[in-house]
């Protein structure tokens, strides 16, 4: 990848860098394509070489972009940006975003409230100009110009900021032996190339490269393997020793 090498690592939450890395390496895709590589960690190439053989081939064409693409047919006649907003309306959003946020309050007994996804506000919000949501470089245009005379400047133009959580640093940091172990564990070198993985990481502390969220991708699915290997062996030794001699025969 070549933005990987010309370019300082900040390891920064979803930084500039990172932003020109990932559009310059997926700027050869179709729209629909590199609209979707925004919310993947490993392309087909990528998911060869992290896993080992027999689930790189189950996982070759398993990229859950059948998924996006059908949302995209549902509205192919509509203007790009609004084709992407609402393709994230129905995929990132429920599948992400808010259940990001249910599981942080929830886990505080908190209960929160999203007022701007009201039916109503939403259709309305879809309806409009596109020139009204987007001018230039300046997001959620309308929005702001609505709330001008209520809100100070300083709200107003202040830098967004996004729910990602600092992955990189943690890598290099208080997540990085569970990573290994995870990666390492009978169940994670079953279904992870370990090689690989320690490349990734190698690269990712020298600062040659942000592989935070593939890192923290593979120590997610490093954990689940591991669960399931361990709920398999208490089912086995909970089993009646006449299912055993059945299962074994």
């Amino acid at each position: 990848m070549i933005a990987e090498t010309v370019m300082p690592v900040t390891r920064n939450k979803v930084s500039l860098d990172y932003k020109i890395r990932q559009f310059v390496n997926n700027a050869h895709l179709d729209f629909r394509r590199a609209h979707w590589s925004w919310r993947t960690m490993f392309d087909e190439a990528g998911r060869r070489q992290i896993l080992t053989p027999a689930w790189a081939d189950l996982a070759a064409h398993e990229d859950g972009y059948d998924v996006i693409d059908r949302r995209f047919d549902e509205v192919a006649g509509a203007h790009p940006i609004d084709q992407a907003m609402y393709v994230d309306m129905k995929t990132w959003l429920p599948d992400a975003i808010l259940v990001k946020v249910d599981r942080a309050t929830m886990a505080s007994s908190l209960e929160s409230r999203a007022p701007y996804l009201d039916h109503r506000l939403v259709e309305f919000a879809a309806s409009l100009p596109i020139e009204w949501k987007l001018k230039g470089f300046n997001k959620k245009y309308i929005l702001k110009r609505a709330l001008a005379a209520r809100l100070p400047d300083a709200l107003l133009k202040r830098k967004k900021r996004g729910f990602n959580a600092p992955v990189s640093h943690w890598m290099v940091g208080p997540l990085k032996s569970l990573l290994m172990d995870a990666i390492s564990s009978r169940a994670g070198r079953a279904v992870i190339n370990v090689s690989e993985a320690e490349r990734l990481i190698a690269e990712h502390v020298q600062g040659m490269a942000d592989h935070g969220f593939r890192l923290f991708n593979l120590l997610s699915l490093g954990l689940w393997l591991n669960r399931m290997q361990e709920a398999r062996l208490a089912q086995r030794a909970a089993a009646p020793a006449s299912l055993l001699e059945n299962t074994t025969t």
